[in-house]
This record gives C-alpha cells, structure tokens and sequence, in this order.
C-alpha cells in the first residue's frame, strides 16, 4: 500500500512516532572535567578528577604547591622540566607528543629524564649551543662546538 500525506492511510494532520525500544544514553560528564586534553594542565585537571583528588593531594604526589598545580592547570605557567618525571609517573602517561624528526626526540627524551639543556649538555660532553641545534633539527656538533674543560667527544 502506497501511504502519503493526506492519504486515507495517513490522515491529514497526523504524524508517525515511531515506538523504538531502546533508550539512548550517554556518560554525562564530570563537572570540570576538560572537554579536550590539549595541554598538560588538561592532563593533570583529568587525571585529579578520575581519583578524585584535591589539588594539594595531586601537588603532594608530585612534589610541588598547589599553587603550581593550579598554576599549571589555568595556563598560566608551564611546569618546570625537573618535574616531567613525577608529572609523567602521576599521569600514568606521557602527555608530551609523540617525536617527528630526531630534534623532537631528543627534546623529549631530556625532558622525560628532568634534565635542562644545560644538564644534557654536560652528560653529553658537549655545549648547551650544540644540544638546542640538535633538539631545533639544525644539525649536530660542529667543529666550532666548544666541550667541558676534562671531556671529549664520544
């Protein structure tokens, strides 16, 4: 049977509702959670309200204020390298992105060790110049590249 509007079969001003049987239902999210996990505050604002931790619970796990917690959080300040192994074992994950080019590897290697450019540098043996080109993918030691009095290149 051929059914259109204004049809015997479908009276004028009726409409159809269909009768489905399920019931669609979604998590409603966690007041505060972040909509998105863009930055590293956004990791750390998650990863606080899945254990339903306090900001100076989190800070004491890490090392740090609250006031750095909160800090961070808001972006207003980026956390210190010397904290990116604590940050990164409360986290359960390593929010820094995944490397691209050596450069990046490198960044990321430091900074999951806690290390500064100057620290690399000296683990290294080579100067602090020479690890940003090769963290900024402009090539490595050169011969202008100056060394810790004591240390050669390896």
């Amino acid at each position: 049977m051929h059914c259109r509007a204004g049809s015997p079969a479908w009276p004028q001003g009726q409409g159809f509702v269909a009768q489905i049987p399920w019931r669609l239902t979604a998590p409603t999210p966690k007041p505060g959670y972040p909509k998105q996990l863009k930055h590293l505050g956004d990791h750390i604002r998650a990863r606080r309200i899945n254990l339903r931790l306090l900001q100076r619970e989190v800070a004491a796990r890490i090392g740090v204020t609250k006031e750095a917690i909160h800090n961070w959080v808001r972006g207003h300040a980026e956390a210190e390298v010397r904290y990116y192994p604590a940050l990164v074992e409360f986290l359960g994950c390593n929010p820094l992105p995944e490397p691209k080019t050596q450069g990046q590897a490198v960044s990321r290697g430091r900074m999951n060790r806690g290390w500064s450019i100057d620290q690399l540098s000296r683990e290294a043996g080579v100067d602090q110049v020479t690890v940003s080109r090769l963290e900024l993918d402009r090539g490595g030691i050169d011969e202008h590249s100056s060394f810790p009095p004591g240390r050669g290149r390896r």
